[in-house]
């Protein structure tokens, strides 16, 4: 049973994450074309052939456009696993208190973009088939910043937002009209 001071039900939870997970991963798809593939350091379907190596390998070169779509799925998966994570993590009353205020939820999401990159980075890569580029060099410290300001925030601002607007609407177990005789 839940209760009805819960700020993420199910249906604003999902709706949460679906659209934090989308902004997250659009925001960051825009990152990288904007400082990768327009400078001209790379084209838009080796990025994402790139990401699909993580599972397929150096064979993900070879596969056209079909392994640049599986990238861009990955990537939209894991922005989605990810706000996903916070969306849950947002339910506990202690973090829902924190990111109630602006200043709380900008550090909460600069935090949370810290702890992306350094799972990512350090645990999940090695992982994969992929490589690390190296690390401590501008590029690094590029995507860190990156991680903080287009992923990290505005995950927790749009969970946020929508975990208010949850909060405003009357719970479907409380009504406040009669109900029909």
């Amino acid at each position: 049973m839940h209760h009805p001071n819960v700020a993420l039900r199910r249906g604003p939870a999902l709706a949460a994450l679906l659209v934090a997970g989308a902004v997250a991963g659009t925001l960051d798809a825009s990152f990288i074309t904007i400082a990768y593939v327009l400078p001209g350091r790379i084209t838009l379907l080796r990025l994402f052939q790139g990401i699909a190596k993580a599972v397929l390998g150096p064979a993900a070169y070879q596969g056209g456009l079909a392994t640049a779509l599986l990238g861009l799925a990955m990537h939209y998966f894991v922005a989605l696993s990810w706000a996903a994570l916070f969306a849950f993590a947002a339910r506990s009353g202690w973090l829902r208190r924190q990111i109630a205020a602006l200043p709380g939820a900008l550090l909460a999401g600069a935090v949370y973009g810290v702890v992306i990159f350094g799972v990512m980075t350090f645990i999940v890569l090695p992982l994969t088939r992929a490589t690390r580029g190296p690390l401590f060099t501008f590029n690094f410290y590029l995507q860190l910043a990156a991680h903080i300001l287009i992923i990290g925030i505005p995950i927790v601002l749009v969970v946020r937002a929508l975990a208010q607007a949850a909060q405003m609407r009357p719970s479907p177990a409380i009504s406040t009209s009669p109900s029909p005789q």
